[in-house]
């Protein structure tokens, strides 16, 4: 079977920039321009489909095959969201079965180390949406993030070459950055 890379992210006023990453990666996977064939899986932030649902049409209209998943799916009384069992669940599988994850300043990055499951961060913005460039690099400044900055639990691409690079690397070696995943799992600990 085809390796597994969960997407995994943000919130759009966060990370802007995520559907036009996706869709290039895609585009790169469909022309087979990353050194395996992907099956790529979404996994929704909890708040991105309800702030901005539209974000993602574009994707869903071109690539009708990937799979979007939400994760708080049970509306409370209070009108807000919670997670069920099954969500809780559906994260588990997700972060465990996946051969790489990508995101933008995730704390999934964390369960990822725990995991063992190669990681990558987006750190840019190449697409130079509104305000996308100051929030990708800041977002990797902030105290929960730091520590997995600093112990390198998953490197940071800083251009879509970077990107590609990293999955490629982490396609042929899953194994490469262990030790740091290990680590910044410890500290998290």
């Amino acid at each position: 079977t085809d390796p597994v890379i969960l997407f995994a992210p943000s919130v759009a006023r966060y990370a802007p920039m995520e559907p036009a990453i996706l869709h290039d990666l895609l585009k790169l996977n469909k022309r087979k321009k990353l050194s395996r064939k992907i099956q790529f899986l979404v996994r929704l932030h909890p708040n991105d489909y309800r702030e901005k649902q539209n974000r993602w049409d574009f994707i869903k209209k071109d690539f009708p095959d990937v799979t979007f998943l939400h994760g708080m799916s049970q509306e409370t009384k209070a009108k807000s969201f919670i997670s069920t069992e099954e969500d809780i669940k559906s994260l588990v599988n997700c972060v465990y079965h996946a051969s790489i994850i990508i995101n933008t300043g995730s704390t999934i990055t964390i369960e990822a180390c725990r995991t063992n499951t190669p990681s990558i961060n987006i750190g840019y913005n190449e697409d130079q949406i509104e305000g996308a460039n100051t929030l990708t690099s800041d977002i990797y400044k902030r105290e929960h993030l730091r520590p997995l900055v600093r112990f390198k639990g998953a490197p940071i691409a800083y251009s879509k070459n970077d990107l590609i690079s990293y999955i490629n690397e982490y396609l042929e070696n899953p194994s490469k950055d262990k030790i740091k995943r290990y680590q910044t799992a410890k500290f998290y600990d």
